[in-house]
């Protein structure tokens, strides 16, 4: 027969091998017995806690009703889980808390009833529990984003199944997710681009991520769908890879938006270069008469050393030689100016395209003198020049800016029309932005504020028979250039007209 010391010892081994914190505890709430497990839970010694309320192992916010909760059990001890429904914690010698589990079971012993607390420490399964829950919570949101998402979001195999198939897909394609899920997604394919589709599958299984990759698709009823895709890889949970996601965006109207801007900016580009040939065409009109009376000249002068020439050789051309010599010489030369003269008509109304390369100012200006001055000098205009050689070249359209100057040297001698002094200073400086900036400046009337106001606005004119497209026109070109131009007034009378060109690159004039 076992003696009660043999029980006692045999009870309190049970009660230190047990898994769980075991604590024993009086009517009085004392700790009678504790095992490892609880100091090695709560962090106390086993001398810290015998004899000890047990509510130190209590948080300190429970403490006013757990002597009452004590009591009752009590009253009425029966093995039982405690605080059923609700959630109860355990405090450490540090002050933290952790969530637990309690079983509460009576003891008779000696001293009289006592109960034996088993205790869990379930930190690890409420985070678990938590993880769970968080994970369950971010699927059926992600689900809802899915579903509710603007964009076409469509899983498929590494092989091309579709294993899912959300609303938008269903609307921006035409399939339902019946029709599809289970379906090649080469279904999608448009003739000539199932390839693009297998390459893009390819991609994802050497681990490649696609970004934005703009193509068109197939829909249901046969029409194109423009499309931005994003597809990346699927893993399983041993980090498989076991297929691809895409994102298709649905980029139509965008696509179709931005290839009509394109045309209409080719048109816009047509349109302005035939008002450029219009307006250049437009001046040599207004030029004919002054450049008939300038071919006029050297044809003349032709056609009176060619006569003096015959009349020589009939004298006799071994005495005359030299003279017709010099007769012929002279022809040459007036044939070659008013070559010179169609040359530079013939390049100036040209249609071409914008060519731009280093020029030079001073040369420039010397062939566009040569047509928008044509007589000027008869009419009693001189021409002055500031030029500064370090600020010589420029990066431009020869042809445009020779076509600003045309129209900036017209306007000054028709300004100046009725001034007592005509001249025109030219001039030209470096000024900040790497910027070579151009100076036209006349003696002629001037300019009023109204005119200032208006003066580049298209089909202002002050003229009774101009277009009023000149100076819009040679704004324009200028501001394509990258550079500004403006009008002021001068002081003295007359006006300047002022227009900035990037100067020429220095690296290209080194290599050069």
């Amino acid at each position: 027969m076992e003696s009660g010391n043999d029980s006692d010892r045999r009870f309190r081994l049970v009660v230190e091998a047990a898994p769980n914190a075991m604590v024993m505890a009086d009517g009085e709430g004392l700790i009678a017995l504790v095992n490892t497990k609880t100091e090695q839970v709560f962090g106390y010694a086993r001398a810290e806690l015998l004899g000890r309320p047990v509510e130190m192992l209590v948080p300190e916010r429970f403490h006013r009703q757990h002597p009452g909760l004590r009591a009752a059990f009590f009253k009425n001890p029966a093995s039982r889980p405690m605080g059923a429904g609700r959630d109860l914690y355990g405090r450490k010698r540090d002050g933290s808390e952790f969530p637990i589990e309690i079983g509460l079971n009576p003891i008779d012993t000696d001293e009289g009833p006592m109960v034996l607390s088993a205790i869990i420490d379930i930190t690890e399964r409420k985070a678990a529990e938590f993880s769970l829950r968080e994970s369950e919570h971010r699927s059926r949101s992600l689900a809802a984003i899915v579903e509710s998402s603007d964009d076409a979001i469509i899983s498929n195999s590494l092989e091309g199944v579709v294993t899912s198939w959300n609303k938008s897909a269903e609307r921006m394609f035409g399939y339902t997710a019946d029709e599809m899920i289970g379906q090649s997604i080469l279904r999608l394919a448009i003739p000539g681009y199932g390839s693009e589709m297998i390459e893009i599958l390819d991609r994802i299984k050497r681990g490649e991520r696609v970004d934005h990759y703009e193509t068109k698709r197939r829909r249901r009823d046969g029409s194109t769908v423009y499309v931005s895709l994003t597809v990346s890889p699927i893993h399983d949970i041993a980090n498989e890879l076991v297929g691809a996601s895409k994102v298709a965006r649905d980029i139509t109207a965008s696509t179709l938006a931005s290839a009509a801007l394109r045309d209409s900016q080719s048109r816009m580009q047509e349109l302005n270069s035939e008002l450029l040939h219009v307006s250049r065409l437009s001046a040599m009109g207004e030029m004919a008469s002054a450049l008939a009376h300038e071919l006029n000249q050297p044809l003349a002068a032709i056609s009176n050393y060619m006569k003096g020439s015959r009349r020589l050789l009939s004298a006799g051309p071994v005495a005359n030689a030299s003279q017709i010599e010099t007769a012929l010489d002279r022809a040459a030369e007036q044939a070659i100016r008013a070559g010179q003269i169609i040359r530079r008509l013939r390049n100036f109304v040209a249609r071409s395209e914008s060519e731009r390369s280093i020029e030079s100012v001073a040369k420039m200006m010397e062939e566009a003198i040569a047509l928008g001055l044509i007589g000027a000098r008869e009419r009693g205009v001189s021409l002055r020049f500031e030029l500064e050689p370090a600020d010589d070249l420029v990066f431009a359209d020869r042809v445009q800016i020779q076509q600003v100057l045309i129209n900036l040297f017209r306007n000054a001698t028709e300004a100046m029309t009725e001034a007592a002094r005509r001249e025109i200073v030219l001039s030209n400086a470096r000024v900040p932005g790497d910027m070579i900036e151009i100076v036209v400046s006349d003696t002629g009337v001037g300019l009023t504020e109204a005119v200032l106001t208006n003066l580049f606005r298209p089909f202002y004119t002050t003229k009774p028979t101009g277009m009023g497209v000149g100076l819009s026109i040679s704004r324009g070109i200028v501001e394509a250039h990258g550079g500004r131009m403006h009008a002021e007034r001068n002081e003295m009378g007359g006006a300047t007209f002022r227009f900035t060109l990037p100067a020429a690159p220095q690296e290209e004039l080194v290599d050069g």
